[in-house]
């Protein structure tokens, strides 16, 4: 964006050229360079049986089962680039209690919205975007937990734990993007 520089006189020098010398002066809103390839990843329901996790000892919590109807993933997402990458995520229902971690940083996003079937919810967590949107243009940062918090992934490795619970097999899925920030070019 340009700042300041472009006063100054004009001077009609030997042949009658016009010119003007000018120092421009520039602020870069962002001076990071971009990866053009964004770095993706996409979790789906896993197939699971359902299985008791624990045995009954006669209460009414256990057992407990897990059951094939959770998205969850636990990888480690690698950010090649040299500064922290601003990631987006992408829910495709149905689910509910949609919660990402990031480990290593200790942060954590968690939605308390039922996402139905077909519907798509977009987290932007880049500076200046910070959305939390469903795709008919409902504006669901309020629905966010007060602890949550639009992470970044730090230089290197960050271990990340997604969960999805109420995800259709074979439907249901998370979409991550992002593009590596770089110091130049």
């Amino acid at each position: 964006r340009y700042t300041g520089g472009a006063e100054g006189q004009y001077d009609t020098g030997s042949y009658g050229i016009t010119w003007m010398n000018l120092i421009l002066n520039m602020q870069a809103i962002d001076p990071y360079w971009y990866g053009v390839d964004p770095i993706e990843a996409e979790y789906a329901a896993v197939d699971v049986e359902t299985q008791s996790f624990f045995p009954d000892v006669g209460g009414t919590f256990f057992p407990l089962n897990l059951e094939a109807s959770n998205v969850i993933g636990l990888n480690v997402v690698t950010n090649p680039g040299q500064k922290e990458a601003w990631p987006i995520w992408g829910v495709l229902g149905p689910g509910s209690g949609l919660e990402l971690k990031n480990l290593t940083t200790g942060k954590r996003i968690s939605l308390d919205y039922e996402i139905g079937d077909g519907h798509v919810v977009t987290i932007d967590t880049r500076p200046g975007k910070k959305t939390v949107l469903l795709n008919d243009g409902s504006n669901l940062f309020g629905n966010l937990s007060i602890d949550s918090a639009l992470f970044s992934f730090i230089q290197g490795s960050n271990e990340i734990q997604i969960s999805l619970v109420n995800a259709s097999m074979g439907v249901s899925k998370i979409v991550l993007s992002f593009n590596p920030v770089y110091l130049s070019e």
